[in-house]
């Protein structure tokens, strides 16, 4: 294997790796953050959300949703891994201190799991795919300036916009699974 492939795999992966774990520090930190008593309802009553009963306005919605917060970090290359590292903190952040908030408030565990875990172990790995590339080009530019050389090994492109379709395919499943997944289990799980 050319020294520009091997360079490149372990660009990629320290990217991906560097993404899951700002996602896993903002959940980190969205756990240890104290949580008040006041929000989502009374003790006892879990702030349902409305199910729309159109499924598939639902699903467009929550999809366009989801595809923006994607276009948001592959556009983010320009910035070079700068709005992934807020993007991805925040994500995180505020999806474990919200978990933490409706625990608080009363709202059981296997009720939090149910509604959250379904699309989100499809949503999280397609937000860190497309995210891991803003910090290989941070990594692109860097090689760049420091020796004057780009060079790709074959494949190299058609890698890149395999994980972005990947990326945004694992988005949209999410999309698809928390309409008729979670969408069904908030309905069964809520009074």
């Amino acid at each position: 294997m050319p020294e520009s492939a091997r360079s490149e795999i372990r660009l990629t992966r320290f990217s991906i790796v560097l993404a899951a774990v700002l996602l896993s520090a903002g959940i980190a930190a969205g756990l240890a953050f104290p949580v008040g008593r006041a929000g989502a309802g009374a003790p006892g009553q879990p702030a349902a959300r409305p199910v729309d009963p159109d499924a598939f306005r639902l699903l467009i919605r929550i999809a366009v949703t989801n595809g923006a917060v994607g276009l948001q970090l592959l556009v983010g290359v320009v910035s070079l891994g700068v709005a992934a590292l807020v993007q991805l903190f925040l994500t995180g952040f505020s999806v474990a201190h919200l978990a933490m908030r409706a625990l608080a408030v009363g709202v059981a565990p296997n009720q939090l799991l149910a509604l959250t875990v379904p699309h989100t172990i499809f949503e999280f790995p397609g937000f860190v795919l497309l995210s891991s590339l803003q910090f290989e080009a941070a990594g692109v530019v860097y090689h760049k300036l420091r020796w004057d050389s780009l060079g790709f090994a074959a494949g190299y492109r058609r890698a890149v916009v395999r994980r972005i379709a990947l990326g945004f395919g694992l988005i949209g499943v999410a999309a698809v699974v928390e309409v008729f997944v979670t969408g069904t289990l908030a309905t069964r799980l809520t009074p």
